[in-house]
């Protein structure tokens, strides 16, 4: 995405947002109306026939926002489902430099503080980064796959690195990271169907999701 497309696609999205349309796509439970995945689709199509930027971001927005709302405890699943509602914005930070799009198997790794982690490292390809409150950031654990979300502080910054790759030129926004906090505030948790789900035992990574310090 160029410059201008994010600067034209960012005011939309904040329209979107003050329509209600984010807050339809989270849980009842959460003040929603649980809009299914066809919705979504239909959305996006909509969206995308009007402005392929704004479908884009917003894509990104929704679909981290949902993430960590549905996949996180009681507690944090409600700052970050009030959060949407208030408007403010979700980016996924999970591709790498050296590992693109292989989000479960992330090569940059956290280190131990205390009870915690932090991490050190760069994204690639955060659509919307330069407007986001909060991200869905992977990293591996003892060589395990993990996912934070990560509310934006002063140990992410965003240099001017626009690289241009692809059949469109799109740009490749980078994202660093200097001792950012991840917390374990709480046990790693997965929703499963049944207790007696056996995916977790598959192969699935573990999830910390974290809204504060």
């Amino acid at each position: 995405m160029t410059p201008c497309r994010f600067r034209s696609s960012s005011p939309r999205i904040s329209t979107l947002s003050a329509s209600g349309l984010d807050a339809a796509f989270l849980p009842p439970e959460h003040g929603g109306q649980g809009l299914s995945y066809v919705t979504l689709a239909h959305t996006v199509r909509i969206l995308a026939s009007h402005h392929p930027a704004v479908a884009t971001v917003w894509l990104m927005h929704i679909g981290a926002a949902h993430a960590l709302v549905t996949m996180s405890a009681p507690d944090e699943a409600a700052f970050f489902a009030a959060k949407l509602r208030a408007g403010e914005r979700f980016v996924n930070a999970l591709s790498e430099p050296a590992g693109g799009r292989f989000f479960l198997a992330p090569q940059q790794n956290a280190t131990p503080a205390g009870e915690n982690w932090v991490l050190t490292g760069r994204k690639v390809f955060v659509s919307g980064s330069e407007a986001a409150d909060h991200m869905l950031v992977n990293t591996s654990i003892d060589g395990t796959p993990a996912f934070f979300g990560v509310t934006v502080d002063d140990s992410i910054s965003f240099p001017p690195i626009d690289e241009t790759v692809g059949m469109r030129a799109t740009r490749s926004r980078t994202v660093l990271f200097e001792n950012t906090p991840l917390l374990a505030s709480r046990p790693p948790t997965m929703r499963t169907s049944s207790p007696s789900d056996s995916r977790c035992s598959r192969g699935l990574p573990r999830v910390w999701l974290t809204s504060e310090l």
